[in-house]
């Protein structure tokens, strides 16, 4: 039912709605335009601030977005429930599009072997164990290959490039992107909720390794949402163990950013040279999904390695 606002009416349907639930082809081109904006304001919301957020947020989200895309082509439309629910499937459709994308990150980065040897299979499995105890698979160098003690060993949290590659292809590949067109979100420092999404996403694509062979496992909120959790408490302690941490977390941020506009950038560079070159020449068992909770010595540990190996990053700002 639509809600009864004076002198304010719902979107009419312009077709029979499907079986499957609303979907914005339902409505005439002025609808359309509306839910492609509040769609986005709503995937940004998700994106930045919470990824598994409860049926009352999402609804609240749903309700501003909807206000915030009729005040931006000013029109005057409520939302009801087949509007909301259009909106609100956003939060799925993002975590499946951003796993889709870690998914061969996940493969080339930490070199999973798709062979169907039993030594490769062997690798895999234990690769994929190591890289997810006490999330090791969150530092440049997360030492997996060292005996008993690895973890002092680990150098550089936070800075493996996964995180990065992840960020740039789910939300700076083109102009129209979100990261791009909704800046207010992602800048000027990418958000803690952020990079715990894009670590949840990639633990989730290692757990697919965890048999030693390659197979799909959803992302269920369930099963994840307890290890987003983990990790954005993991990424606040962190921030919150010192100033030094949270200068040192806040400039990492703030680079992750500036990356994902270079690489953008850049991207658009290569594609205007290809294009012009073009135009010259035309003519077995499951690894245990979990995510501990990192320990304070562990970070003070990582804080300490970053600032004895010194920060690369001091002139990010130019």
């Amino acid at each position: 039912m639509c809600p009864t606002y004076q002198d304010i009416s719902c979107p009419q349907l312009v077709s029979t709605p499907s079986k499957h639930g609303p979907r914005a082809k339902d409505y005439d081109a002025d609808v359309k335009a509306l839910l492609n904006i509040a769609n986005s304001l709503f995937r940004c919301r998700v994106s930045t601030i919470d990824a598994f957020p409860t049926d009352l947020l999402e609804e609240e989200w749903a309700q501003i977005c909807w206000g915030e895309a009729c005040k931006t082509l000013d029109v005057n439309y409520a939302a009801d429930q087949r509007v909301i629910k259009i909106i609100t499937a956003r939060t799925s459709q993002l975590r499946g599009e951003l796993k889709s994308k870690v998914r061969p990150l996940v493969e080339s980065l930490y070199s999973f072997n798709g062979s169907s040897a039993k030594k490769a299979i062997r690798e895999n499995r234990d690769k994929a164990v190591a890289l997810t105890s006490d999330s090791a698979f969150v530092y440049e160098d997360p030492a997996i290959n060292q005996p008993q003690g690895a973890e002092a060993e680990r150098k550089g949290i936070y800075r493996h490039p996964i995180i990065q590659k992840a960020i740039n292809a789910t939300w700076f590949v083109n102009r129209s992107d979100e990261g791009v067109i909704f800046k207010e979100f992602f800048g000027p420092a990418i958000s803690i909720g952020m990079i715990a999404l894009v670590l949840t996403a990639v633990q989730c694509c290692i757990d697919e390794w965890g048999t030693g062979k390659h197979s799909g496992v959803s992302f269920y909120e369930n099963e994840y949402k307890p290890i987003y959790l983990s990790h954005k408490e993991n990424l606040t302690a962190f921030d919150d163990l010192s100033d030094a941490a949270h200068r040192l977390l806040r400039k990492l941020r703030k680079k992750l950013y500036k990356e994902a506009r270079y690489s953008l950038l850049l991207m658009n560079a290569i594609r205007s040279c290809s294009l012009l070159m073009y135009r010259f020449h035309s003519g077995a068992e499951d690894t245990d999904r979990t995510a501990s909770t990192l320990s304070r010595d562990a970070l003070t540990r990582a804080l300490q390695q970053s600032l004895d190996a010194g920060d690369p990053d001091d002139d990010d700002d130019t």
